[in-house]
C-alpha cells in the first residue's frame, strides 16, 4: 500500500484481509482508483508467469476460460496515475 500511495494515489486496505471489515465483498483486500484488488503472496512464482526485462505483460487464458493479465504493480501505478513510464 505504500507504493500505492507513492504515486500519490488514495487506498484503503481492509482488516486482516477481509473486505467484509470495510463493507465490501470478503475477497477484497484493497480498493485503489478502480480496482477491487485481492492480495497473493507465494514463496516462489510458477516459471511460466515470470517476466523477463523484455516484457511488461504477461497475457494468461485458462482454455475456454476468461483471459487476464499480469503487470508489474509499478508499471500498474504508473498508468493509473497518468504518468508514463
Amino acid at each position: 500500500m505504500n507504493m500505492i500511495k507513492s504515486k500519490g494515489i488514495s487506498a484503503e486496505r481492509a482488516i486482516s484481509s477481509d473486505g467484509r471489515t470495510k463493507g465490501w465483498k470478503a475477497s477484497v483486500d484493497l480498493v485503489f482508483s478502480r480496482f477491487k484488488a485481492q492480495l497473493k503472496r507465494k514463496a516462489a512464482f510458477p516459471q511460466f508467469l515470470k517476466m523477463d526485462d523484455n516484457v511488461n505483460l504477461v497475457i494468461i487464458r485458462e482454455d475456454r476460460g476468461s483471459t487476464y493479465a499480469l503487470i508489474r504493480l509499478e508499471e500498474l501505478l504508473d498508468l493509473v496515475s497518468g504518468r508514463s513510464a
